[in-house]
């Protein structure tokens, strides 16, 4: 008979983190997340100390954890990163990639490219809109195996991971929400035509082509992010409702 495996809490967290369930901002309650995982209260801590170290989760004194939100400051410096790193691994995925990679990032870019046909107004169903994010994860995870170094895949595994946490950020207004995906200037096509053409430069070993590919997806990545806390901070100066509650925890915990 096997044994029932113990519920792992750095793992369930970290889960969350990538589902998008849990957001930067929200607090991060270890009775409650003891509850839900299963788990005394020791590895809990042990896990938020985890991502604390990591990055994901901050903690404030006398008051307690919260999912990490970042100013424009930190993720231009963390996009700035992401760029070097991904410029590097695509150098090296172009020495070392199979052709069983070639068939994943050619067949991710032939899914992207009949979803847009059967769309001709680009507007993805929720469906279609999930796909497409999943087959980008592919997509670059695939490009980082390629690279063939496991410190490099580590480091940009939770550099994207922090990426896509800050990327679910929310901006509470009397307006509505804004979310970060409402700022973006890019559309459908020109990302697979990005990515397609990586893929193309990657093929003819061409390694300033498909660095300047990676180039031009983090570029679009940091308009995106500066346009959000562009508007973010006129909501602030006009007075408005923009201050989530951690910020105002931050703000009345300064000593």
């Amino acid at each position: 008979m096997s044994k029932k495996k113990t519920p792992n809490a750095y793992e369930h967290l970290r889960g969350k983190l990538l589902k998008g369930e849990i957001r930067p901002g929200m607090r991060l309650g270890n009775r409650k997340l003891a509850q839900e995982i299963g788990v005394s209260y020791t590895p809990v801590r042990e896990a938020l100390s985890r991502l604390i170290s990591e990055g994901f989760v901050e903690h404030i004194k006398g008051v307690g954890a919260y999912v990490h939100m970042p100013d424009a400051r930190e993720i231009d410096e963390l996009l700035s990163i992401r760029e070097v790193l991904e410029s590097h691994a695509v150098a090296e995925a172009i020495r070392h990639i199979t052709p069983e990679q070639f068939k994943i990032l050619d067949s991710v870019c032939s899914e992207w490219l009949a979803v847009l046909r059967a769309n001709r107004t680009f507007q993805l169903k929720p469906e279609q809109l999930d796909r497409w994010i999943h087959l980008d994860q592919l997509f670059h995870e695939t490009l980082i195996l390629a690279a063939k170094n496991r410190r490099l895949t580590k480091f940009m595994r939770d550099q994207r991971l922090l990426e896509k946490v800050f990327g679910s950020l929310r901006l509470e207004t009397a307006g509505g929400t804004k979310t970060v995906s409402d700022f973006s200037t890019v559309s459908w096509p020109k990302i697979w035509r990005q990515h397609a053409a990586l893929v193309g430069a990657i093929r003819r070993r061409n390694v300033k082509a498909a660095r300047y590919w990676i180039s031009a997806q983090v570029a679009d990545s940091k308009k995106q992010f500066e346009a959000f806390f562009k508007y973010k901070f006129e909501v602030d100066r006009q007075g408005g409702d923009g201050e989530s509650t951690l910020e105002a925890v931050r703000r009345y915990s300064r000593p």
